[in-house]
């Protein structure tokens, strides 16, 4: 195997982390430093996440937001959650 083959199945493995991660804590705000956390996205998690958002399947939304502090006051942090949202139905009307 190469190691363009080898960087490429790590990537998909790395995002394969990150999507699961996500769906384990679903509508729950996840700060952006657990995933870029080894052992969820590594150094890149946060560029994985929206390679995810690019191409979510259909009834799911990632947002984002900035973290808020203890008084409120809104930080440079970033959080982000994975969320099913209604689709409206093909058949009504």
């Amino acid at each position: 195997m190469s190691q363009l083959e080898k960087d490429l199945r790590h990537r998909a493995t790395k995002r394969e982390l990150v999507w699961r991660y996500l769906t384990e804590h679903m509508g729950e705000w996840i700060d952006a430093h657990i995933i870029a956390s080894p052992s969820v996205g590594g150094s890149e998690g946060l560029r994985r996440l929206r390679e995810i958002r690019a191409s979510l399947p259909p009834g799911y939304r990632i947002e984002m937001r900035r973290k808020s502090g203890p008084n409120g006051e809104k930080l440079h942090e970033r959080q982000y959650r994975l969320r099913r949202i209604e689709t409206p139905s093909s058949d009504c009307g």
